[in-house]
């Protein structure tokens, strides 16, 4: 009984090992589909996504998130786009089925063996096993067995989700995704996170859509538009245009107009915006509940840009944006101040009675201390 939870134990352990060797398969195939068509491989992330690659140039690069792989593949000029990218972001899900057809045998037969007191010690090529023990014949083959349908399991599990063209919660894309947009588009753009803002608001999440979503109270929470407003004709999901007239940079000179589309719209969830005068650069505002009536505001900026782009490219184009940060951290404190009004001046009011509170102790004290002491009353005899 303890063997067996012992080996329960051992392939519990084994499991995230497991995932990283999958999810690196799963990388190698598209570096090996891209090497096909001429593409070049800029490097890998062991533990991390195309986010976490940083600016070094070292071609093995290692992140904090175990469990995860990425590998960053780009033409040599120009755009990934056509057949040839079609290939490179299928080369991952093809390399999954090919570890599947060739685990998946061995593993039902190693499976079939754990479970029955068959010998398999021949077939395994491992020679002469122990009786007993750890590395008992039928224990070790149990626990081959368990982690290569293991291994089968997730490839499956990853080759299934990369065949569902969606985009994920945390902004990544899925193959059958990347593969979407080169059909319907001439070529296809690397998305790289600008600038990330998140705060909790004390309001349902219902009602802090109600507010975002109407352009209007844009000025409320950002000084630099003076006024924002639907563009007449536009609908009021896809599609939608926002007109923002922004102060001037100049004193008595006329604010530039800018446009926005919206390119996604999930109410009350999640919303998408590009500019219009610069397709590349989005924004993306995402409403998540946050325990019982609170809401967790998060607000992204992404820049699109060409896979052939040097690290020193990448750097100046994401320096030329590094104000948004803190525009962006401006906006939600001040979102959130609009929205939670009596909260706010429940805790200043709260915060006024305990700095009269204390001012009362100090000045009784003060008044205590200058009085001079009265003597006892002598009792008469």
């Amino acid at each position: 009984m303890a063997q067996q939870w012992l080996s329960l134990v051992a392939i519990v352990a084994t499991v995230p090992l497991v995932v990283l060797v999958s999810n690196v398969i799963h990388e190698i195939g598209h570096a090996l589909a891209a090497l096909s068509v001429g593409y070049r491989v800029r490097g890998f992330v062991l533990g991390g996504t195309g986010a976490d690659f940083t600016r070094s140039g070292r071609f093995l690069q290692f992140g904090r998130k175990f469990g995860k792989a990425t590998a960053l593949v780009s033409p040599r000029h120009g755009w990934v786009s056509g057949w040839r990218g079609i290939v490179a972001y299928g080369g991952g899900i093809a390399m999954n089925f090919v570890a599947i057809a060739l685990a998946l045998p061995d593993g039902l037969g190693f499976a079939r063996c754990g479970l029955t007191a068959q010998s398999c010690a021949a077939r395994i090529g491992n020679g002469p096993l122990p009786a007993s023990g750890m590395l008992a014949e039928r224990d070790l083959v149990a626990y081959v067995g368990a982690i290569s349908i293991l291994f089968c399991g997730i490839n499956i599990f990853q080759a299934t989700t990369n065949l569902w063209p969606r985009v994920l919660a945390s902004g990544t894309v899925t193959d059958a995704k990347h593969i979407l947009n080169l059909v319907h588009a001439r070529h296809l753009v690397e998305w790289i996170q600008v600038a990330e803002s998140s705060v909790v608001v004390d309001r349902p999440r219902a009602q802090v859509w109600e507010f975002l979503d109407n352009p209007e109270n844009m000025p409320r929470y950002d000084p630099a538009v003076i006024r924002a407003y639907r563009k007449p004709g536009t609908p009021a999901g896809i599609g939608r245009i926002i007109v923002t007239e922004r102060r001037p940079d100049v004193p008595g000179a006329e604010g530039p107009a800018q446009e926005t589309e919206i390119i996604a719209f999930e109410p009350p969830r999640r919303v998408i915006v590009r500019s219009g005068g610069h397709h590349s650069l989005r924004a993306e505002t995402l409403l998540r509940a946050f325990g019982p009536g609170a809401t967790r505001l998060t607000r992204t900026v992404w820049l699109g840009a060409k896979p052939t782009l040097t690290p020193e490219q990448r750097k100046r184009m994401i320096d030329a944006l590094s104000g948004i940060a803190a525009e962006l951290n401006r906006d939600n404190e001040a979102i959130r101040r609009l929205l939670e009004p009596e909260h706010r001046d429940g805790r200043v009011g709260e915060q006024t009675r305990m700095t009269q509170a204390i001012r009362v102790r100090r000045n009784t004290r003060a008044l205590a201390r200058r009085q001079p002491e009265t003597p006892a009353l002598k009792r008469r005899p």
